[in-house]
């Protein structure tokens, strides 16, 4: 099992999410299950009952989807700590999803 704090930082009591890969592709395309992310998602006794949005972004290569998952991350924890709808500051880097710009992929 995946301890948990590698999918969450404890900050002014609060747990904020961080992005975990559940599914995952090879080269040939098979899709393989993280069973110890799942299991620490979604079994976890101080969670399990909690209910769990699963958001799922799809498109073509290197056209901003980590980019645009982060952002949404952002809102829904400014949502829970402030109480109110923001996507942070402008100069605030962006955590969760690596990415960057150029023709190489990062996340798959």
């Amino acid at each position: 099992m995946i301890p948990a704090d590698l999918h969450r930082e404890h900050q002014e009591g609060l747990f904020l999410g961080k992005p975990v890969i559940l599914l995952s592709y090879d080269d040939t395309g098979n899709v393989h299950i993280n069973k110890a992310a799942v299991e620490e998602c979604f079994l976890t006794p101080n969670i399990r009952n909690m209910q769990v949005y699963l958001i799922s972004v799809f498109g073509e290569k290197r056209k901003g989807k980590s980019f645009l998952m982060n952002y949404m991350i952002r809102a829904l924890q400014n949502q829970v700590q402030e109480n109110t709808f923001s996507l942070g500051a402008e100069d605030e880097d962006l955590q969760g999803f690596q990415w960057e710009a150029g023709p190489q992929g990062i996340t798959k």
